[in-house]
């Protein structure tokens, strides 16, 4: 008779049960524990491969490290601030503000749709800005190249505006751990 598949025959080699783990449960400390997923969920850590939270994770990194570079070296902002706009170092304080708080905002499930509303926002905001700095380049003499990179700057903030929203967004059904 032949094997029957996914059964182990004498003197296969089995793999290890997984090890027991410790109960969380809160009256029964016999409670059997089925996974680690199941842990991860009860603690609401991310799964390892959410690439959502990975997105939101950089974007947060990127975000308040440019927030915080409005405040270090505010000068080369100032000097991107168009002409027609009042008073250029308070908007490049604020706008570092708000980038600040949006990176921080898009982690916590509360305040993430919030802060991509308002990132995205402040993206449209600051878009005369990356203008400017691509017409004061021009009038500079600055390098073809150099020229070349900043008017390439306008299509890639069309895209972190749509990064964002993605990643602000619900998880796929897909990912989500099921219901405890």
């Amino acid at each position: 008779m032949p094997p029957t598949p996914g059964r182990a025959k004498p003197g296969d080699c089995v793999p290890a049960p997984p090890p027991r783990l410790r109960s969380t449960h809160p009256t029964n400390p016999d409670a059997r524990v089925e996974s680690y997923p199941a842990i991860r969920y009860r603690v609401s850590l991310p799964p390892r491969k959410d690439i959502r939270w990975i997105s939101r994770a950089v974007l947060c990194v990127l975000f308040v490290a440019a927030g915080v570079l409005h405040f270090a070296m505010p000068e080369p902002y100032v000097r991107i601030v168009p002409p027609w706009l009042p008073a250029p170092r308070a908007l490049v304080y604020v706008s570092g503000f708000f980038e600040m708080a949006g990176g921080i905002g898009v982690l916590p499930a509360r305040t993430r749709r919030l802060a991509a509303v308002g990132l995205v926002a402040l993206l449209v905001a600051v878009w005369p800005a990356n203008v400017q700095m691509l017409l004061n380049a021009h009038a500079a003499g600055a390098s073809p190249s150099w020229q070349a990179a900043l008017a390439a700057r306008l299509p890639v903030q069309l895209a972190l505006m749509a990064w964002v929203w993605w990643a602000a967004g619900r998880p796929c059904r897909a990912a989500d751990p099921p219901p405890a």
